[in-house]
């Protein structure tokens, strides 16, 4: 009896991870699903099902919160600083939470079934109000971006379905959910074009460097180092027909960053000042990395938590960007975000938690791990992954169970040993 309520209770625990990870674009039901994800755990601690084990990358992301609670008493708008703790206390419960776990506890196909219904459900929703706002306008742009992605911000959603398409990939190794190998094809290129109308250029990009990586990797292992001057020429022909087809509106969104960087380089110090709002993402991007260094030498430690805006507004002003001053944009880098409200030592901080963290993947061969911290580093650098409450919860409820699983479920060869 006491085994088949264990293998119960083992399915009630994944399935509530799941539901997690399901409710991502909808705050309230995902605030909810946490608090039954939590009874979940507090029924298997009364039953003995599970343990407390300590875990020293769990214990760093909760004094990281920690550190988000002392910046909170140097900030003048306590009010927005109380909004953003809420947002960030993911950081502590839910390493709490995955800190009590037993041996062989983790089911990751029913975990990533959730992160599958994520997508297909909000990426359907999105698809449904890009097709009223079609039918309303006749604009095809219906179909890019924040009109195609309503629930979820087009950067971080881009990025969701990167790491989706590693599980997938996983996923048919283990004899999840696709069984044949066209079908995972079909899959893959349904999610590559789906992610290329979010006009999102981190997730581009990172598609971009894990689709090379996979090429070389299988032609290496095809024909050694042979193979890797194939696996270039093959890519440097693919490359000469995406650029060739590719449509103008994703093609510039590769285009316009070169050139603003070029004319940034060439006059950083009239810029800002010569921009002329609106502008488009990469311009704002560039901006908002240009003042972040510039504020970063003045305030080293950080100028609080919650007043980040009232310092952008202030000196965009300045600058006599009035328009832009009032939009109040975050740095749109996660680094800079880190630095700026929390202090130089604070990032290092969470740089270490980071290395850790890769550090143990590569030592335990756990490529899904590596994968997913590779994701939410380079995504980080382009977006402020972890202020938004989903981008937080996505990231650090995957790190915690990827982190904590034991060595025995772990098919370390998955990806290493087995060719596409």
């Amino acid at each position: 009896m006491e085994n088949k309520l264990t293998t119960t209770y083992k399915t009630i625990y994944n399935s509530a991870i799941a539901l997690v990870l399901l409710t991502l674009g909808a705050p309230k039901f995902n605030s909810l699903s946490i608090i039954i994800f939590a009874i979940v755990i507090i029924v298997g601690i009364i039953k003995k099902y599970i343990r407390f084990q300590l875990n020293w990358i769990f214990t760093m992301l909760i004094a990281f919160y920690l550190m988000y609670v002392i910046g909170f008493f140097f900030t003048d708008n306590q009010h927005v600083g109380s909004k953003y703790l809420e947002y960030k206390m993911a950081l502590a419960i839910l390493p709490v939470l995955f800190s009590f776990s037993t041996k062989n506890l983790f089911n990751l196909k029913i975990i990533f079934s959730g992160l599958l219904g994520c997508i297909v459900l909000f990426g359907g929703i999105g698809f449904v109000n890009a097709y009223k706002c079609y039918n309303e306008t006749h604009l095809s742009s219906c179909f890019t971006s924040s009109d195609l992605s309503t629930a979820i911000h087009p950067s971080y959603l881009a990025a969701f379905v990167g790491v989706l398409m590693i599980a997938l990939y996983y996923g048919y190794k283990e004899k999840w959910w696709l069984q044949r190998k066209w079908i995972l094809y079909i899959a893959t290129i349904g999610l590559v074009v789906y992610s290329l109308f979010l006009l999102s250029l981190a997730g581009m990009l990172f598609l971009l460097i894990l689709f090379t990586l996979l090429v070389v990797i299988y032609f290496y292992k095809k024909f050694h180092w042979k193979g890797v001057s194939i696996a270039f020429l093959i890519l440097l022909v693919t490359g000469i027909f995406v650029v060739k087809f590719t449509p103008i509106t994703i093609k510039s969104e590769f285009i316009g960053p070169i050139v603003i960087v070029e004319e940034a380089l060439t006059h950083p110090k009239d810029y800002i000042e010569s921009r002329k709002y609106p502008i488009s993402g990469s311009e704002t991007r560039l901006m908002m990395w240009m003042m972040s260094t510039e504020l970063l030498k003045e305030y080293p430690f950080g100028v609080g938590l919650g007043d980040l805006d009232d310092t952008f507004e202030y000196r965009f002003k300045k600058q006599n960007q009035l328009e832009f001053a009032i939009q109040h944009y975050n740095p749109h880098n996660q680094f800079l975000q880190i630095a700026l409200e929390l202090g130089i030592p604070a990032l290092i901080f969470f740089l270490i938690i980071l290395f850790l963290i890769i550090k143990k993947s590569i030592r335990d061969r756990n490529w899904l791990l590596l994968l997913v911290v590779s994701s939410l580093i380079f995504n980080c650098l382009f977006e402020s992954m972890l202020q938004r409450q989903y981008g937080l919860i996505f990231y650090v409820l995957l790190i915690c169970i990827l982190y904590e699983r034991p060595k025995e479920i772990i098919n370390n060869e998955t990806i290493s040993s087995h060719t596409m």
